[in-house]
């Protein structure tokens, strides 16, 4: 009798046992993809930190070269730290680049070593080819400088020709291979978006498959009624989403998925006012927009398919536990003998898809930004156009040699007036031929000296902000002229 009824159950429940396997296996499938491709997006991570760094060891290594030939320039002998920080700068670069190349244990930005995979886009390992191209030599050059040997100047004056007359080559290279780790990561994070938008919607077809299937079996036995109960226990405790009904009074019902709680920040209890929750979760203005979106709902005349659009609840902003996180709310009928007798409220954690959202919007923001900065560039008659790039770096170059050359007792207010000047007069340029750009530039510089001009004194120590906007300008200035 018992593998009898045992075979009457499965066929009686095949529907809803179809429906919770597949369920786990869509679960189950997206979790996997999800996992995979976050690892992914952390090994992305990584390459775009370190090929960041490839950027800045390459310029910090040419300085310490300038370094060394100005103490030797003066007679001075060459300061220890500066031949360690040459000798960690060149390693640091090698070793990255052939992890880059092959893969490879290189150390992080903290000094920690982390796994860095090779880049295998077409792209970028062409770039990898143009580095090398460029780095080789100059690292040959490199090793009787950072050798324990001493070094004569004819081979720091080698270094440092080779390196002049290839910085902005390889300066150039580094930012592209940058830009195509950062596009490799974008790529795979649209790949994640859509792999959660597909399991979203699997799961809610799934789950809806099953609701209908249960509600079809509550009414032919006491027997069928309690599986289905169970089923349906089983499924709140395990779905993502925020799931429970809502009565006319608007009171949440006896059954709500566990996550809900954690989802919403707060403690459901059943029978509790959803509006009194609401409450303290929206604006004033928004809470009565929501009141009055589920009114017309639980309208027999409104057709539920027509007022979609009017749910105030679409995109939530909401702080839990000191964490900002967006929800979305959606509402539907529930009917019974053909009257309405509940709202399903469905509540989706979207705040990877509202974030990966903005920053898409601030992408296409910036690029739509240097396209017309493009355009404007096109306006302007080139031979002038490349004038005023040959000024420009030049007079950028003087700056940082009044800032490479400040130290000792000299007159730090004189030097920030100097460059000021040149700064000034640079933007004015610019601005004469529209280049807003760099008038822009320009003018976020000169803010940054006025402020220490207005101070009684400057220190040294003032000036060590002054070489993070020249180098953005010079990186501006290096782009428009490739």
């Amino acid at each position: 009798m018992k593998p009898q009824a045992s075979s009457s159950y499965l066929v009686k429940y095949r529907e809803i046992i179809i429906a919770v396997a597949l369920f786990l296996v869509f679960d189950i499938s997206v979790l996997m993809l999800n996992f995979y491709t976050s690892f992914q997006i952390d090994q992305d991570a990584i390459a775009i930190n370190l090929s960041g760094r490839q950027r800045y060891v390459s310029q910090r290594v040419a300085r310490t070269l300038l370094e060394l030939e100005a103490a030797q320039a003066v007679g001075k002998p060459y300061n220890p730290a500066t031949l360690e920080e040459l000798a960690n700068g060149a390693g640091i670069f090698q070793r990255s680049m052939a992890a880059f190349r092959e893969g490879g244990v290189v150390p992080g930005g903290d000094g920690k070593p982390v796994r860095l995979e090779a880049i295998d886009s077409p792209r970028g390992q062409a770039l990898q080819t143009q580095a090398e191209a460029l780095w080789n030599p100059y690292f040959a050059l490199l090793q009787p400088l950072i050798s324990k040997s001493a070094f004569s100047p004819e081979q720091l004056a080698a270094a440092l020709a080779y390196i002049q007359a290839n910085n902005l080559k390889l300066l150039a290279v580094a930012n592209d291979f940058v830009t195509e780790t950062q596009a490799i990561g974008a790529s795979r994070a649209s790949r994640l978006r859509m792999i959660q938008t597909i399991g979203i919607l699997l799961s809610l077809l799934n789950f809806a498959y099953t609701v209908f299937a249960s509600l079809r079996h509550l009414f032919e036995n006491d027997r069928k009624v309690e599986a289905a109960q169970q089923e349906t226990a089983e499924i709140l405790g395990t779905v993502k989403e925020g799931l429970f009904l809502l009565d006319a009074d608007f009171k949440v019902g006896s059954q709500f998925s566990k996550s809900l709680t954690n989802m919403l920040g707060r403690k459901i209890e059943a029978g509790s006012d959803f509006r009194a929750l609401l409450g303290t979760m929206v604006p004033e203005a928004t809470y009565a927009l929501a009141c009055d979106y589920m009114d017309l709902l639980f309208g027999e005349r409104v057709k539920e398919n027509l007022i979609g659009d009017l749910n105030p609840l679409t995109v939530l902003e909401v702080a839990i536990a000191g964490e900002r996180r967006f929800l979305t709310f959606q509402f539907n009928r529930v009917m019974a003998e053909g009257k309405i007798s509940h709202l399903l409220v469905t509540v989706f954690d979207v705040t990877v898809q509202v974030n990966l959202e903005q920053e898409l919007v601030e992408a296409r923001k910036k690029a739509k930004a240097e396209i017309e900065i493009m355009l404007d560039l096109l306006k302007i008659n080139p031979a002038t156009l490349n004038l005023f790039l040959k000024s420009a770096e030049q007079a950028l170059l003087e700056v940082n040699d009044h800032l490479r050359e400040a130290g000792g007792d000299m007159d730090y207010r004189r030097t920030v007036n100097t460059i000021f000047r040149k700064i000034h007069t640079l933007k004015g340029d610019a601005a004469a031929l529209g280049l807003e750009m760099f008038e822009t530039l320009a003018q976020q510089f000169e803010s940054l000296l006025s402020g220490l001009r207005e101070r009684g004194s400057v220190s040294g120590d003032d000036l060590l902000a002054l070489p993070f906007p020249l180098e953005e300008f010079l990186q501006r200035v290096s782009m428009v002229r490739t």
